[in-house]
């Protein structure tokens, strides 16, 4: 028969992509979006797509930098938060600029729920000042947020809050003597009548501030404020504030206006009267990821602790985002000298934060982590001197899962009194289901059990981490745990695999030690389960040479296994297929990968398997 014609292979094709599935839209999308720079400024996505659109480049533009400093600029640009806006954020390791940064951020400040920027090598510290104004600037000022806190300063550096006021939806509530009081005053729309709500004008200490804010208003666009009879009268260092007949200017509609106000009043006998104002539109930002991108971060802060108190700028990460999840990576002081984790914990965290990465820092005592009242997960993994902080780490009561494994012994072997510190970990902690000792000297001495969770031999762990652990405590024969990640067993090094799949020198061990497995086994069990493994390795690390290389040899002994020929379905093996030739093109000049690869092809009927 011949060949199909030109026209018949169009219409199969066009017939793919003829129905409104999802499906077929993710891959119309993908194909002319991404592939071929289809300009879909005109057409309204859901966000679900926009989010895969954005994961699908970055899977075929990372850590190219040359392509990507044209072309990410105008991708992105694609979005609008009108038609087509962004909830997942995904710009690990992409060549993204502090500009291109910013723009995203304030076309889509109201929709980014999930931020990664790790291992973003061109952003600066500008960066992380976008983050912290662009999603928390005001767009609707019917849902703005304001709070209005007034504090007095005595003779012996005493320090009391007055009173603070919060408004959101209309509703001022008023907070004195630990006593709330809420008022009805409907929505508000612009920044001087709501600070005039709020009674800042009605106190005579903040006059003066008054007569700034009105010839601050006066200034914005040649623009004057109508004032009452009474506002007429108000003097600033003796000159009348003059205004005309004009009607207020929404905050809406003019580039005037402040996040943060304060004003200070001397009162005399050195007592100090201080107005500090905030004004904000919540964020739906949940997730911040800056992992590696170690240019964003600054080196050292001149703020230092020794009034007690920081300010809302000298923190990190703004006060007014609601993290909920929190990674920061390597990030320590130059002399690990300044309280650096102080800058990290903000007021907010305190109640939110519940997820809190901070693998490869120094946080010293770790004391401010016991602030973290919603914390449920800790990943301190690699950190220096954690045997310090343990005290602190144990008084974080709703803990569930922690993270304290390492995979340097200098960082990892360095528990004096390994038996008495885990047990502190395991007897103060009782929401624990989770722990990760990895690499560690915690599992105590060589015995039948881990001396340090006698008490949890009752209440198991659901996951319990002793890879490469001294004294082989994986071996033992009494361990805690539902599960365990180690290198005794077939079980142990999948799910040791499974959790260290984002841990580079962790998972080219386990990896390794798979390969031993699968190698001397004569009877390997869970073969789906390793190929699950060895594909997600190969699309998480396709740069990584010594991983590629592991993993398709294991590949290759996958596919020649008996039980191979009976289990992969069609969708299987095209992965199969699709992750050799995609490892094979960017390794194409090692020679081990390429044999690799084309021995484990040579076993699939190619192309009826695509």
């Amino acid at each position: 028969m011949a060949l199909m014609s030109d026209r018949g292979v169009a219409a199969k094709r066009g017939a793919q992509f003829s129905d409104n599935s999802p499906d077929s839209l993710l891959h119309t999308c993908i194909r002319y979006v991404v592939r071929e720079s289809l300009d879909v400024r005109s057409v309204s996505l859901p966000h679900e797509i926009c989010d895969l659109l954005i994961h699908v480049y970055r899977e075929t533009h990372m850590n190219d930098r040359k392509l990507m400093s044209d072309s990410l600029p105008k991708f992105l640009s694609q979005f609008g938060a009108n038609n087509s806006r962004v909830c997942v954020a995904n710009f690990a390791d992409l060549s993204i600029s502090d500009e291109t940064l910013e723009s995203f951020l304030e076309e889509h400040s109201k929709s980014i729920t999930h931020l990664n920027v790790s291992d973003c090598l061109q952003l600066t510290g500008r960066a992380l000042t976008h983050i912290n104004t662009a999603l928390t600037r005001v767009v609707d000022p019917r849902r703005l947020h304001r709070t209005v806190r007034v504090i007095e300063e005595g003779p012996d550096d005493e320090c009391r809050v007055l009173y603070t006021k919060d408004y959101s939806n209309g509703v001022i509530t008023t907070t004195r003597d630990n006593c709330a009081v809420d008022e009805e005053v409907g929505i508000i729309t612009d920044d001087y009548s709501l600070t005039q709500a709020m009674g800042v004008f009605d106190d005579s200490d903040f006059s003066d501030f008054k007569a700034r804010k009105i010839g601050e208003l006066n200034d914005i666009r040649g623009y004057d404020w109508r004032l009452s009879d009474e506002a007429m009268a108000v003097e600033c260092d003796g000159v009348p504030a003059v205004a005309t007949k004009r009607s207020p200017i929404p905050v809406s509609e003019c580039d005037y206006y402040k996040p943060s106000e304060s004003f200070s009043k001397n009162l005399g006998d050195n007592r100090i009267k201080t107005l500090e104002i905030n004004t904000w539109q919540p964020s739906p930002l949940q997730t911040l990821i800056i992992g590696c991108a170690v240019n964003i971060l600054p080196e050292y802060y001149k703020d230092s602790l020794e009034d007690g108190e920081l300010s809302s700028n000298s923190y990190l990460i703004s006060p007014l985002l609601t993290i909920r999840k929190l990674v920061l990576h390597q990030w320590s002081s130059i002399d690990w000298s300044p309280p650096y984790l102080t800058h990290i914990i903000n007021s907010q965290m305190q109640h939110t934060l519940q997820h809190l990465d901070l693998s490869d820092g120094d946080i010293d005592d770790g004391s401010p982590l016991e602030q973290l009242r919603a914390l449920k997960t800790l990943i301190l993994a690699d950190c220096p001197r954690l045997h310090l902080a343990i005290s602190s780490i144990a008084k974080i009561k709703s803990l569930r899962c922690l993270d304290i494994s390492a995979t340097d012994e200098d960082w990892g072997h360095v528990y004096e009194e390994p038996n008495e510190q885990l047990a502190l970990i395991a007897n103060s902690l009782p929401e624990l289901t989770r722990l990760d000792i990895s690499g560690t000297n915690l599992a105590g001495e060589n015995c039948e059990y881990i001396p340090g969770l006698v008490s949890r031999n009752t209440t198991p762990f659901e996951y319990l981490g002793l890879y490469n652990t001294a004294n082989e405590a994986a071996y033992r024969r009494t361990i805690p745990a539902h599960s365990v990640s180690g290198d005794a067993t077939e079980e142990q090094i999948l799910t040791a695999c499974e959790a260290y799949i984002d841990r580079v020198e962790f998972l080219e061990r386990t990896l390794n030690d798979l390969f031993n497995c699968f190698h001397l086994e004569t009877n390997f069990h869970d073969v789906n389960r390793a190929l699950d493994i060895v594909l997600r390795s190969m699309s998480r690390h396709l740069h990584n040479e010594y991983i590629q290389t592991v993993a398709t040899i294991l590949l290759f002994n996958i596919v020649h296994s008996d039980l191979a020929n009976h289990n992969f379905n069609f969708k299987v093996k095209r992965v199969i297929i699709t992750k050799l030739l995609d490892t094979m093109h960017r390794h194409r000049y090692d020679f081990t990968i390429l044999q690799n690869g084309i021995l484990s092809l040579v076993h699939f009927d190619i192309p009826t398997d695509l």
